[in-house]
């Protein structure tokens, strides 16, 4: 509400939204497409914010490619606002616009599912949050979305996220998770600050319902790693490790 408040111009308000949540430069042909606004309104917008320095653009061919510039003070304002005036209690996505989009930003999934909700980078990870809790598959992909995008996420803005919708410590975890998988110590020393000195008890990380001989091997196979962040799982760091390796890249 706060954003429609503040800018009356629908066109405007998508075409910033679309922008933010792309991982790539867009045509204006593309953009329009994906803000579902006419081709005429998000080539004036493009133009406008060019012209205030606010997009990155290129000329390809007879195209103009132009992606949002996370690094201008005035745009990091603009997603500042598009991150208090979008709430993420008041906007549920359904499971599936998660693993979709999860997939666009090069997580391994089977199911073939189109994101017709497109979200950012960070938005994609903080959503996927509780559904890596629900879902084993969700869990192995989450440190291979992270990793394979390690360059462009905010960090700072995936911890908002987090902590908006309540997984602090599943997103500690992960992080921790990633870090320990792709040996990046700055993430694992960001993941510290989600530690908290109050969870004494373990607790197990997937919330799905199971029988004696499951919570056995919880018990048998919990990594060291996720015993730190006192939770109980069924899956092995070798198990990680091994999905990690098939979808990341080595340098």
């Amino acid at each position: 509400m706060l954003l429609e408040y503040l800018v009356p111009s629908k066109t405007r308000r998508e075409v910033w939204k679309t922008l933010r949540s792309q991982a790539a430069a867009l045509t204006v042909r593309e953009l329009a497409r994906r803000a579902r606004v006419p081709y005429s309104n998000a080539h004036r917008e493009v133009m406008r914010m060019k012209e205030l320095g606010l997009l990155k653009t290129e000329v390809a061919g007879k195209s103009l490619l132009c992606a949002w510039d996370a690094r201008n003070p005035a745009t990091r304002t603009l997603a500042a606002l598009l991150d208090v005036s979008g709430s993420p209690e008041e906007n549920p996505l359904t499971d599936q616009a998660v693993y979709a989009n999860l997939k666009s930003w090069g997580a391994g999934l089977v199911r073939n599912v189109r994101a017709t909700a497109p979200l950012s980078l960070e938005e994609t990870l903080a959503y996927a949050l509780e559904l890596a809790r629900r879902d084993p598959d969700i869990a192995q992909v989450w440190p291979v979305v992270l990793a394979r995008n390690r360059g462009q996420v905010n960090l700072t803005r995936l911890e908002l996220l987090g902590r908006r919708l309540g997984q602090k410590r599943a997103l500690g975890f992960l992080l921790s998770l990633t870090g320990t998988l792709l040996g990046d110590p700055t993430l694992l020393e960001f993941a510290n600050r989600f530690q908290d000195s109050r969870v004494r008890k373990a607790q197990d990380f997937f919330t799905i319902a199971r029988g004696k001989r499951a919570q056995r091997l919880s018990e048998e196979n919990t990594p060291e790693l996720a015993k730190g962040w006192f939770f109980r799982m069924n899956t092995t760091l070798e198990g990680f490790q091994s999905h990690f390796d098939k979808f990341v890249p080595r340098p």
